[in-house]
């Protein structure tokens, strides 16, 4: 018995469904099927009952539901202990994420000889590092945690969808595009590993101008997109953030009537109890809201 299958467990039975609970979760049905199946063989009894289009958990499934969110808890609350003693904070944000420097200079500003471990993961892993407790704060986009009632997020930057072409691309010239020009493009897709709701947004975003994306090759992070862009196998869309990633031969321009509001945000569960991050929290709330308003009043 393991942790992550307790997990995976209860966000079945939370979820009453193993597709939508594997889609949370960001992994194969089979190999969440596999997670209860290895749970119910320790247990010798099954946990839940299948039924057409739902599933019930069984009287062994109840008592295993109660006492697994009381293992996490706890699990969680040892971390976070242990954290508090050495003053220690897991962050993990996305690559090309920069606004995270602002973070790190308020933290250390306000708690010195704070140690910081920071990790560099796929937007897909963020919901789960929260979850299982591996992360105490993390840096990525707001449609991550659409999945998510337990986190908390603050706004650190707006930013917008856009689309990367080559620099000797026929539209590199313009600012801006309409979807409906890039109809006769290859794209370069993202995998649904990388984060489901970008690749939705992209077939969205096309389908609505009267097209299917052609898909010429399938990604698993945001630089492999962007080099294969800069050496003009095709096209991509991604968020105006990837832009400071600096891949060379490639120009970002803005999308006409993308509408999807997007924000990075700095989030955390709030079941964790490491007692520093509700007064960063507030902290960095304030700065960024004195940052927005200087921001501001320079365009005005």
């Amino acid at each position: 018995m393991n942790l992550s299958g307790l997990i995976y467990f209860v966000t079945v039975a939370d979820c009453g469904s193993y597709t939508k609970a594997a889609q949370q979760l960001f992994v194969t049905q089979p190999a969440l099927s596999r997670q209860i199946a290895a749970l119910e063989d320790e247990l010798g009894k099954p946990v839940f009952i299948r039924k057409s289009k739902s599933i019930e958990l069984t009287p062994a499934g109840e008592i295993c539901l109660k006492e697994a969110r009381l293992i996490i808890e706890h699990c969680n609350d040892l971390r976070s202990k242990v954290h508090q003693l050495n003053g220690e904070l897991d962050i993990a944000y996305c690559s090309g994420m920069s606004v995270i420097s602002d973070v790190l200079e308020v933290i250390y500003s306000r708690y010195n000889g704070i140690h910081i471990n920071l990790s560099c993961v796929q937007p897909s892993k963020i919901p789960a590092l929260l979850a299982e407790g591996k992360a105490d704060l993390v840096i990525a986009l707001d449609m991550v945690f659409k999945r998510s009632p337990d986190v908390e997020a603050i706004p650190l930057s707006d930013e917008e969808i856009c689309v990367f072409v080559p620099e000797g691309h026929r539209l590199a010239l313009r600012e801006s595009v309409e979807i409906s020009e890039l109809a006769s493009e290859n794209f370069i897709m993202g995998e649904r590993s990388m984060g489901p709701e970008g690749v939705d947004y992209t077939v969205e975003l096309c389908s609505k101008a009267g097209f299917r994306p052609n898909s010429l090759c399938y990604v698993n992070d945001i630089q492999s997109a962007l080099y294969m862009v800069g050496a003009g196998q095709g096209v991509g869309i991604a968020v105006s953030y990837a832009e400071n990633l600096n891949i060379p031969g490639v120009k970002c321009l803005h999308i006409s009537g993308a509408t999807l509001p997007v924000k990075i945000v700095l989030a955390h569960n709030i079941t964790n109890h490491n007692h520093i991050i509700p007064p960063l929290m507030n902290t960095i709330r304030k700065q960024m809201l004195v940052k927005r308003i200087k921001n501001r009043q320079k365009v005005n």
